[in-house]
C-alpha cells in the first residue's frame, strides 16, 4: 500500500475543487494522536482548502504543534480573526504536554500553496 507510506511523509495536504495533491518531505516523526486529534477537529469545524499540521517537536514529544489552514470562513478577515476562530476549536484537544502551537492562517483570496509560509510568532500556551 503506497497510502500509509505516503502519509508517513506528508509534510502538507492541499485539498481542491480539481482533487486531493500531497506534496510529501520526510518529517523524520510519525504522527502521533494529538497531531490527528488537531487535524480532525479543523476538517470537521473549517473543511479546509488546505491544512497542515505538523508536529514540530524535536524530539516528537508532540510538545510543538504547527498548524497551517486555509478555508473559506477566513475569506476578509484579519489574521488575528482567522486564529482567534482557530484556537478555540483546538484548545478542548491541546493535552498538558504542548507547550507551543504555532497558528498560520490564509484568507482564500491570497492563498497560494506554494508559498503559504506566513511569519508568524507561535502561541505560548
Amino acid at each position: 500500500m503506497v497510502l500509509p507510506f505516503l502519509l508517513s511523509l506528508v509534510s502538507f495536504i492541499v485539498l481542491s475543487s480539481n482533487g486531493l495533491f500531497v506534496r510529501s518531505a520526510p518529517t523524520h516523526k510519525p504522527e502521533g494522536p494529538m497531531v490527528k486529534l488537531i487535524r480532525e477537529k479543523l476538517t470537521k469545524e473549517f473543511q479546509p482548502i488546505y491544512l497542515s499540521v505538523i508536529n514540530k517537536s524535536v524530539d516528537g514529544s508532540e510538545d510543538y504543534v504547527q498548524v497551517k489552514i486555509c478555508c473559506e470562513k477566513f475569506r476578509g478577515l484579519t489574521s488575528q480573526a482567522r486564529r482567534d476562530l482557530v484556537y478555540p476549536v483546538i484548545e478542548p484537544a491541546l493535552d498538558a504536554d504542548v507547550k507551543i502551537i504555532q497558528i498560520s492562517t490564509r484568507d482564500p483570496e491570497y492563498f497560494d500553496p506554494e508559498t503559504f509560509n506566513p511569519p508568524t510568532e507561535p502561541t505560548y500556551i
